[in-house]
């Protein structure tokens, strides 16, 4: 009966009611029972052809990066922490379990030595440019998943748009240092089992296949970089929200399950304090870290977070059955917010722009919260308003993305490969001549990124080792240096280098019709759509 009364005096009130008032309305007509899970609308499954769009924007756009602003040579601190303390253990055959889990600063980089050493096992090299390949593709998965997974939530008639969206916000080096540095997968590890944590758990039944799929994808995601704690916490607290709203059944199992997951979560954080030196962050840059990098700007942090904190309580008051898309949307929210975090903790106003591509799911969560309003406050007398403040929103969005990601993307990893550059011919001077003081920084350049290793000397002796000398990239190599004999200690002896380096030009001379073929699709995608309307 009070569904029907709903039902009747719905048109009456239409042009009188706030959206507030609308939404406790429908959600009084669907919770009336303490037990009951409400009924969610039916979410169509999103076209192959819009995940192929996405996909192919985006990995041809960072494809092309790699090809015209990728240094072949080694940087930064990844010619000890991958160089001189992996693969010198590895080619020595003294490499232990204990060199996979050490610590590199505050991080637990286990899957990305793994993937290093099986790219220098593929290549017969040490080869930083197939290191971003790979790092790419992994995160073009992650980018597509994101997709999938949220798109249900946006009408059929806004998907086109909204993958456009998300497209254009991912094809843009914002996190250049990421793409441009393959140490720096390890961050794309962390976003790919993250994400997976997240989507399994939200609808796993406890210690099913499905749940310990959750948790194996936890205990990677933690293996891959320091934030990547934040899953397993935000899972936990994903399903205690839902059994605290009852869209999960309270019972032994549940209870169970979150034990199991506190008690892996508290050995992950003792860990890492255990390895971890003390942060020295103040409060006040704590905060400021933090509303900064959560938009980035205090402006961005506003327009992105709010509607996401508006979607999250209306979701949870209309309390949506635990399959309901909408609960993925929630837990990425919480996982990135809670990543971010860690990092204004850890860093707090100094962090790298490779930690922007942790905020970047945010967006696509945000433009899901703005559509959703939009739809909430359908028939009501400011319906006009919320539909052009979400236009406004997506325009104003989108400005702001391209301008952040000219000016403080494309043109700062400019000038990132152009010290790139430098830095390797600093290298290829000390190789030929010897002389230390090649190494140094030098004062000018007229850079605004330095790559280059910060300690002369230690750099020096980690080039003066023969295995370093034998795998370095062919750009760097000496010619003494007896890449045979290095090969020779590989499992695979070298057997894939000759063939990985001709894919590797073949890859890097597609990455435009990579980003050709994703266009056109989204305008085929379009047309078809207008031509289907037409008939």
């Amino acid at each position: 009966m009070a569904e029907q009364d709903d039902q009747q005096h719905s048109p009456i009130d239409a042009n009188t009611r706030t959206a507030d008032s609308v939404l406790n309305a429908s959600c009084d007509a669907t919770t009336s029972s303490a037990e009951s899970l409400s009924e969610s609308p039916p979410h169509p499954k999103v076209s192959f052809g819009l995940l192929a769009a996405v996909a192919c924007v985006v990995l041809g756009a960072k494809l092309l990066v790699i090809s015209v602003l990728g240094s072949p040579s080694p940087l930064l601190d990844q010619w000890d922490g991958e160089g001189d303390n992996l693969y010198v253990p590895y080619l020595r055959d003294e490499l232990t379990i204990s060199h996979l889990f050490a610590s590199h600063n505050e991080h637990q980089i286990v899957l990305f030595r793994l993937l290093a050493l099986f790219h220098l096992e593929l290549a017969g090299e040490w080869n930083p440019r197939l290191e971003m390949i790979l790092g790419a593709l992994i995160h073009v998965v992650v980018v597509t998943w994101l997709v999938a997974l949220l798109i249900p939530l946006i009408s059929p008639q806004r998907r086109l748009l909204s993958a456009c969206f998300i497209a254009f916000v991912f094809a843009l080096p914002i996190g250049y240092e990421n793409l441009l540095w393959g140490f720096q997968d390890q961050i794309y590890f962390s976003l790919l089992f993250g994400l997976a944590t997240i989507a399994a758990f939200v609808v796993a039944e406890p210690f099913s296949l499905r749940w310990f799929g959750g948790l194996t994808a936890a205990v990677l995601s933690y293996f891959s970089f320091a934030t990547g704690v934040a899953a397993i916490l935000v899972a936990g607290a994903l399903i205690s929200l839902q059994m605290g709203t009852r869209v999960r059944r309270r019972r032994g199992r549940e209870y169970a399950g979150l034990f199991v997951l506190a008690l892996i979560a508290g050995m992950m954080i003792l860990w890492t304090i255990s390895r971890a030196n003390s942060t020295t962050t103040t409060p006040l840059a704590f905060i400021i870290g933090f509303v900064v990098l959560a938009g980035p700007t205090i402006v961005g942090t506003i327009v992105i977070q709010i509607p996401v904190i508006w979607f999250i309580k209306h979701t949870v008051a209309r309390r949506p059955v635990i399959s309901d898309p909408a609960w993925v949307a929630i837990g990425i929210a919480g996982w990135v917010l809670l990543q971010l975090v860690l990092i204004a903790y850890g860093r707090g106003t100094v962090f790298g722009v490779r930690y922007l591509d942790i905020l970047l799911p945010m967006y696509p969560v945000a433009l899901v919260a703005v559509f959703t309003y939009a739809d909430a406050t359908r028939g009501m007398q400011f319906e006009k308003y919320t539909r052009r403040a979400s236009v406004a929103w997506v325009f104003g969005i989108v400005t702001a993305v391209a301008l952040l990601g000219y000016f403080a993307s494309i043109l700062q990893s400019i000038d990132w490969s152009r010290s790139a550059n430098q830095q390797m011919s600093k290298v290829q001077a000390y190789l030929h001549t010897g002389d230390r003081n090649d190494l140094r920084p030098k004062v000018g350049g007229g850079n605004t990124v330095d790559v280059s290793f910060p300690n002369a000397q230690k750099l020096a002796s980690i080039l003066d080792k023969r295995d370093i000398r034998a795998i370095l990239p062919p750009q760097l190599r000496p010619a003494d240096a007896d890449i045979g004999q290095a090969r020779n200690r590989m499992w695979l002896r070298g057997r894939f280098a000759s063939s990985t380096a001709a894919t590797m030009h073949v890859v890097l001379s597609i990455g435009p019709a990579f980003l050709a073929v994703g266009v056109g699709l989204f305008f085929a995608i379009g047309a078809r759509r207008k031509a289907f309307a037409a008939d």
